[in-house]
């Protein structure tokens, strides 16, 4: 006579930071007739988070990006740690839509203000959990218009990474940290007029216009770093 394995119970690993949103987000999922079942895993960092995924193979992974100050290479790591990678669903408090892009560009399947209301953040669970790409409902009319020029948010925001050049991002790193186009050109052995060539194509493929939004980016990217 066999016996039968159990099945690996359905479950989702919240990387939230605040003890009382994540405790309110675990509740809305106990009181979900469609999540209440699920095991709730919780990750202080993603270093845990990548073992958690590894050995339990959650449905989702939520990432409250603001509140932990996490940078678009964190998601991709996310992704990557285990096969089949769980999608992830980012909580942020940025709405501009460089943000979003990144964030979608990283490997998330879903992006949420952290305004978004328990039931919205349970809705985003479950529909990234059955493979869809989904956007907080605050951000579809300013970010892609009124009809989204027939566009699903999958079209407008693939998963896949924008590529910048080497020197796009060397760039934009260097400018991001308060650099001229002088001492940028110095450094890096360039003219200014290629550095500034280098600085308008990098921040155009990110859909960034300004110095602060190019900072901001740098933030989420943790490109902080020292610069060696």
């Amino acid at each position: 006579m066999t016996t039968r394995s159990e099945p690996i119970a359905n479950s989702v690993l919240l990387l939230i930071q605040q003890p009382c949103f994540r405790r309110g987000v675990q509740a809305a999922l106990r009181d979900n007739p469609e999540t209440s079942t699920w095991i709730v895993h919780e990750a202080p960092n993603p270093k845990t988070a990548c073992q958690i995924v590894a050995d339990h193979h959650p449905l989702a992974v939520v990432v409250d990006i603001s509140g932990l100050a996490i940078s678009a290479l964190d998601l991709v790591r996310f992704t990557r740690c285990s096969t089949p990678t769980p999608p992830v669903l980012t909580i942020s408090t940025f709405t501009q839509r460089y943000s979003v892009q990144e964030a979608f560009a990283s490997g998330a399947a879903g992006y949420l203000l952290a305004t978004a209301s328990l039931d919205e953040i349970v809705r985003a669970i479950t529909s990234v959990s059955r493979g869809e790409t989904y956007l907080d409902p605050a951000l579809v009319v300013p970010i892609m218009g009124l009809d989204g020029d027939g566009e699903t948010v999958a079209e407008q925001f693939p998963r896949s990474p924008i590529k910048l050049t080497s020197r796009e991002a060397d760039v934009l790193r260097r400018f991001a940290h308060g650099f001229s186009a002088k001492e940028i050109a110095r450094e890096l052995r360039l003219s200014q007029k290629s550095v500034e060539t280098y600085k308008v194509r990098g921040a155009t493929k990110l859909g960034l216009e300004s110095r602060a939004q190019i900072v901001r980016f740098a933030q989420n990217c943790g490109w902080f770093a020292p610069i060696h």
